[in-house]
């Protein structure tokens, strides 16, 4: 028997859960003093390839910043004092540079 697999196509639900965590990943470079002009290009890049699969309101835009922001902010609430340092050093400086490879290309 041979079965035939079929690429998943993303859903609506996936462009804006990618929407958030693109957000996220930004916000986070953003508490870690990571975000320079290389870096917001490769978040509006980012963000714009994503818009153009979807239409979307500029008010489902800010809803889904405010859920990254929230998110980011709960993250860095959760580290306490002086441990945000390691989250800064390993996913922020990741997020950063994902960014940064995206604006070079």
């Amino acid at each position: 028997m041979c079965l035939m697999l079929t690429p998943i196509q993303a859903s609506d639900i996936d462009i804006e859960e990618q929407l958030v965590q693109t957000n996220y990943r930004f916000e986070v470079a953003g508490y870690c003093g990571l975000v320079n002009e290389q870096v917001a290009r490769g978040f509006h890049i980012e963000r714009k390839q994503l818009l153009e699969q979807q239409a979307m309101s500029e008010k489902e835009q800010q809803t889904l910043r405010g859920k990254a922001w929230q998110m980011a902010h709960k993250e860095w609430l959760n580290r306490g004092l002086g441990g945000f340092k390691r989250w800064c050093r390993n996913e922020g400086s990741e997020y950063a540079q994902d960014f940064v490879n995206l604006s070079e290309r």
